[in-house]
């Protein structure tokens, strides 16, 4: 039921305090309104946090450009649906999300928390800001948005490096390379 006319940028995840989805609706509401006018902030999940972050979608303004679809079984459809991937958590292993979108060609904004920047090279595959930094996360999707003639090419690379870094192969590999030098 999307616009195929409007930008979809992409949250798939829970919605609790660690994951800072409250951060990423603080710097949608500082885009410009064009972005806006011209966009949707999809927000794919659930958690203790829904009710509240439905608060501030209405409380911010934004709630013309933000869509809470809840949990949903297939995600896949959501990320195809999708032209850029957001991860604003706060504290993140490897986010299978992160690695979910950009195996399916999303260039990726995420926090520099975790194992996102082992994945995102800047302005290569994807953005990264300071984990926390609201104002930032808003400047890096307005200059993410502002390319969308190099999306294509961003999430190619974004899909070349999930596959040369996490194949079932290459993790074994290095595995078994850690044990070798373990092992000597």
């Amino acid at each position: 039921g999307l616009s195929s006319q409007k930008m979809v940028c992409l949250y798939v995840g829970r919605l609790a305090q660690y994951k800072s989805v409250d951060l990423l609706l603080r710097a949608w509401s500082l885009l410009p309104a064009d972005i806006h006018a011209h966009a949707h902030l999809l927000l794919v999940g659930d958690g203790p946090e829904r009710t509240n972050l439905a608060r501030m979608v209405v409380s911010l303004g934004i709630r013309e450009s933000v869509l809470m679809v809840g949990m949903q079984e297939a995600v896949r459809d959501y990320y195809w649906a999708a032209d850029i991937f957001v991860l604003p958590s706060e504290t993140e292993g490897l986010s299978n999300a992160l690695l979910e979108a950009m195996a399916c060609g999303l260039p990726a904004v995420a926090s520099s928390a975790g194992g996102a920047p082992d994945l995102i090279e800047e302005g290569i595959n994807g953005k990264l800001f300071q984990s926390g930094n609201h104002r930032q996360l808003a400047e890096k999707l307005n200059e993410i948005v502002s390319i969308r003639n190099r999306w294509a090419e961003m999430g190619a690379q974004a899909r070349q490096t999930v596959m040369m870094s996490t194949s079932q192969d290459i993790v074994v590999g290095q595995v078994q390379d850690l044990y070798h030098q373990l092992s000597e």
